[in-house]
C-alpha cells in the first residue's frame, strides 16, 4: 500500500496539470450567447404623440405616392377632356344597363363558380386588349350575377333559353340627368346619382375612365367637394301617413 501511494499521487498530479494547461491553452469562446450593449443603463422613453402620428402618415403619404405612381404609368391619366368621347362612354354606358341606376349587365360570356372569377379583373381593373375591366364601385359580395344579369346566352356553347314571358313590362326607369347640378357657376358640381354602391368613385371616373375622366383624377375625397344629392340620396319630401293614437295639435 506504501508503495502505490507514491504512484498514485504522481498520477494525480499528471491528471490535474494536464487540466490546467488544457483549460488555459486558449481563451473561452461564447456560445449562442451575444452580449447586449447597454445604454448607461437608461429606460427609454415612450414616444410623443407627434412623433406617433408622424409615423402613422409617413405610412399614408408612401401608399398615396405608390397610388400616383401607379396612375401615371397609365397613358390617359392626363388627357384633355373630349366631348366625343364623353357621348361614345354616355351611349355605351346606357347601352348595358336597362335604365340609368340599374347595374350594367356582363357584355360577356360567364362560366363561374363564385366570385373570384369576376374579381381576377375587376377587384383592381384592368385593360384587356384595349377593352377596360372597371373596377367594382362597391365592397365585394359573393354572388355577381344576382345584380348583374349576362348579356349573352351563357357559355359560349351553350345555347339560350327561348323568352317564358308572355307580358311586356310597362316599366319606365329614371333618365340619365348627364351632369350635376351646381349652387353657382363654377362650384364643384353635385352627383348626378346616388351613391349608394357607388363609393368607390374611380371606377367610373378613375384614370381608366373614357370620356368620364375629371381633370384631377389624383385626388381622393371626392365627396369633400362633389356633395351627393339631396334628392337622390335621400327620401323626398311628402307626407307622412297617420299613426294610429297619434293626435296632432290644434285640431
Amino acid at each position: 500500500m506504501r508503495r502505490a501511494a507514491p504512484v498514485l499521487l504522481a498520477g494525480v498530479a499528471v491528471v490535474a496539470a494536464i487540466g490546467f494547461f488544457t483549460g488555459t491553452a486558449r481563451p473561452a469562446e461564447l456560445r449562442g450567447y451575444l452580449p447586449v450593449a447597454d445604454d448607461d443603463g437608461a429606460l427609454r422613453t415612450a414616444p410623443t404623440q407627434r412623433d406617433m402620428e408622424a409615423a402613422r402618415y409617413a405610412e399614408r403619404r408612401a401608399g398615396q405616392l405608390a397610388a400616383l405612381e401607379g396612375m401615371a404609368a397609365i397613358e390617359n391619366a392626363d388627357a384633355p377632356r373630349d366631348p366625343a368621347a364623353y357621348a361614345a362612354t354616355i351611349a355605351q354606358r346606357q347601352g348595358t344597363r336597362a335604365y340609368d341606376g340599374a347595374p350594367p349587365t356582363v357584355p360577356h360570356a360567364v362560366d363561374q363558380h363564385g366570385a373570384p372569377a369576376c374579381l381576377a379583373c375587376h377587384a383592381e381593373g384592368l385593360t384587356v386588349d384595349g377593352r377596360v375591366a372597371p373596377m367594382m364601385s362597391h365592397a365585394r359580395f359573393e354572388s355577381c350575377l344576382q345584380c348583374h344579369t349576362t348579356s349573352s346566352s351563357g357559355p359560349p356553347r351553350t345555347a339560350g333559353l327561348a323568352p317564358s314571358m308572355s307580358e311586356v313590362s310597362s316599366f319606365v326607369g329614371l333618365r340619365d340627368p348627364e351632369h350635376g347640378t351646381r349652387a353657382w357657376p363654377g362650384a364643384p358640381p353635385t352627383m348626378p346619382h346616388r351613391s349608394f354602391m357607388r363609393e368607390q368613385c374611380q371606377s367610373c371616373h378613375g384614370a381608366r375612365a373614357r370620356g368620364l375622366l375629371p381633370g384631377h383624377p389624383w385626388r381622393e375625397s371626392c365627396s369633400q367637394c362633389h356633395a351627393p344629392s339631396g334628392t337622390l340620396d335621400q327620401q323626398p319630401r311628402g307626407t307622412l301617413a297617420p299613426l294610429q293614437g297619434l293626435r296632432v295639435e290644434g285640431r
